[in-house]
């Protein structure tokens, strides 16, 4: 019993000594990949040019003047003095910067929840519905009758981005970015590789159990057929002593009647 025990548990450990070993070797070549992929990139980053992509945007958002308005002050050009925009990470620098010229304006028209029960306005966002004029705007005169202002959305596109070269402080650390991320991925490929070796050994395991097993059951059975037999010699013993009492008890009556022939001569 104490064999078994003692067996599975050099099973475990020879399990965990394995993959301790399998997750040294390959941490080892993750390092190695990162330090081969960053003496690389050190070594080629002075004869290589390096640019970054970065937003230019030459957008031009309407501005009213003195000839957007009448003679009221009421506006009359009909096109709003901003655009429908939402940041994205264009829009932002490396260091998480807002760089975008164009402010962010998002659609939003005013319902019912927008107003309170005698009418007024409530609500604090500005109105923003898109909208582009079309001959249906404007009145045979050429006047316009529509009750909306022209607002446009812009997204950035190409046209909004332009190529620069980095200065030598920028390539270090791009090439630091680069050769942490080969690292990362390196370290990610090593423990996958560590858990599918871990799921080989632990499905050949079973195997190796099932026998111990058998082996602990034999053992046990082998121990209780010994236990078995001991009690029964005992019993064999005092089986034998009877019968040895049983023979001298037959054999009294011949003495005593040998006895009484001699008390009569």
């Amino acid at each position: 019993m104490r064999t078994s025990v003692d067996s599975q548990m050099n099973i475990v450990l020879r399990q965990k000594n394995r993959r301790r070993q399998w997750l040294t070797v390959l941490a080892g070549l993750a390092l190695g990949v990162a330090l081969g992929t960053a003496l690389s990139l050190r070594m080629t980053g002075q004869a290589q040019t390096y640019t970054k992509r970065v937003l230019d945007c030459a957008y031009e958002v309407h501005m009213h003047n003195a000839s957007c308005y009448n003679e009221n002050g009421e506006l009359i050009c009909g096109i709003a003095d901003f655009v429908l925009h939402t940041h994205n990470a264009d829009c932002y620098d490396k260091d998480g910067n807002l760089v975008c010229p164009i402010p962010e304006f998002r659609a939003h028209e005013h319902t019912a929840a927008c107003y309170a029960s005698d009418g007024s306005l409530v609500c604090s966002i500005r109105e923003a519905i898109p909208h582009i004029h079309t001959a249906e705007c404007y009145d045979a005169e050429g006047k316009r009758i529509c009750p909306y202002l022209e607002l446009r959305e812009h997204v950035h596109d190409e046209t909004c981005m332009k190529e620069v070269e980095l200065t030598p402080d920028d390539v270090v650390l791009m090439q630091i970015e680069e050769s942490r991320a080969a690292s990362e991925a390196a370290s990610i490929e090593a423990e996958e590789a560590a858990s599918r070796a871990a799921e080989l050994e632990d499905a050949d395991a079973p195997e190796g159990e099932e026998a111990n097993s058998a082996e602990t059951e034999a053992a046990d059975e082998n121990e209780d057929n010994e236990l078995t037999d001991d009690d029964a010699a005992p019993d064999e013993e005092d089986n034998d002593d009877g019968e040895d009492a049983d023979e001298l008890n037959e054999e009294d009556p011949e003495d005593a009647d040998s006895d009484e022939e001699e008390d009569d001569t």
